[in-house]
């Protein structure tokens, strides 16, 4: 996957619009907006073949972020009709389309099935009634893949957790959820991604654990996973992240956490997590799971 972000607005409207272009196989939020007020932001992914949950609740987050600063966000289309078309079944057109202009066909897709059996579509979390209502798709959606066992349960807990504090730590109104089953060689599994453009895991933590401050972003995020921080830590809170990953180690999957301007990850089953510090800042939160459903 490439990422081409424009330093310079295109000459029609200097000074006022910034221009990410992405191509390929848009698999994770690599972008990230620029957070100059003055700037309205195109989002230009007509090059854009395949598209992960992880990205799409990133693309909702980030396009919420500049809504609420008052910029207008406009959103050019996937030309290829499949991905198209995946993003209406996952909801994605429906949840911004009030805080985009979405430039492109889809009423032409939008007047075919709007759901998959296999797909969780994009969920707006705002409330407690939001996170149940998500939380019964997410076991729908994992009865078809997966046999009920103990991981089975601790999964849906790390959920409703990891919803939760999108309303309870972030300090912004409103999170996504979304997840798909995918079918493999090697057996069923899931991707599950959650994402808010608040405060960061740092920014909420750093209150009652002020030496993350003095650390590199990085190092901070992962022994705030490590070490299951919490900012409240008498509600025994801290184990959605540190749970999560376990999870996927022990379900052979991948943990992906990226916050402010670090990321932390685990490999496919590995127990270790490694950080980077990236040199664009995201605002807010996105974490991604994949889980052996076999």
């Amino acid at each position: 996957m490439a990422i081409l972000a424009s330093p310079d607005p295109p000459p029609l409207a200097a000074g006022t619009r910034l221009t990410v272009t992405t191509v390929g196989r848009l698999l994770e939020p690599a972008f990230a907006l620029d957070q100059n007020p003055l700037r309205d932001v195109v989002l230009d992914l007509r090059a854009v073949q395949f598209v992960t949950p992880y990205a799409l609740a990133a693309l909702a987050t980030q396009i919420e972020a500049a809504h609420d600063r008052g910029r207008m966000v406009r959103l050019l289309c996937p030309a290829r009709h499949e991905t198209l078309l995946y993003l209406a079944v996952s909801g994605f057109f429906s949840q911004v389309r009030s805080r985009a202009d979405v430039v492109g066909p889809t009423a032409y897709v939008e007047r075919g099935p709007t759901t998959a059996k296999t797909v969780l579509p994009l969920t707006r979390i705002e409330n407690n009634d939001d996170v149940d209502r998500a939380l019964g798709d997410v076991r729908a959606l994992l009865r078809q893949l997966a046999r009920d066992g103990d991981w089975f349960k601790r999964f849906r807990n790390l959920v409703v957790e990891l919803c939760g504090n999108i309303f309870r730590h972030a300090e912004v109104q409103v999170g996504y959820v979304v997840a798909q089953g995918y079918a493999s060689r090697e057996g069923p599994f899931i991707e599950l991604a959650i994402g808010d453009a608040g405060q960061g895991v740092i920014g909420s933590l750093a209150r009652v654990h002020p030496r993350l401050l003095h650390l590199d972003p990085a190092v901070a995020l992962r022994t705030a996973v490590r070490d299951r921080l919490s900012s409240r830590p008498d509600d025994h809170g801290g184990n959605g992240f540190h749970g999560l990953h376990k999870v996927a180690t022990e379900r052979q999957g991948r943990f992906v956490l990226r916050s402010g301007g670090a990321r932390v990850s685990a490999s496919r089953g590995a127990t270790a997590l490694y950080g980077t510090t990236r040199a664009r800042c995201l605002q807010g939160t996105q974490v991604m799971v994949t889980v052996d459903c076999d």
